[in-house]
């Protein structure tokens, strides 16, 4: 994967439209390996089958909290995968987390 100042210089000789489906295939590829770590986490696999089972036994309130933890976890793998991506290394940051958000 290009990086630094060999991609900085890829991308501003690129068309605009060109520089967009570039810039949505790098995403892609890192989103991919985020959902690829999270699949291979046992615990969180567990639990994800636990609330299946349990909605096919008609035991949750509502059956969307299966596909709503799913979500939750999956979607903050990638925007790690993002931070980790963008972040100078031992950098300071913060989490600033809601409990609407998962």
């Amino acid at each position: 994967m290009l990086m630094g100042a060999s991609y900085y210089l890829l991308v501003v000789k690129l068309s605009r439209r060109n520089r967009f489906l570039i810039l949505r295939l790098l995403l892609k590829t890192l989103n991919d390996t985020a959902v690829s770590i999270a699949d291979q986490q046992r615990f969180l696999q567990a639990i994800l089958s636990y609330l299946e089972h349990q909605k096919a036994q008609g035991m949750l309130n509502n059956n969307g909290i299966p596909s709503m933890v799913r979500g939750c976890f999956y979607e903050m793998a990638c925007v790690i995968a993002e931070c980790a991506r963008v972040l100078q290394p031992n950098a300071p940051h913060d989490w600033l987390s809601s409990h609407r958000t998962c």
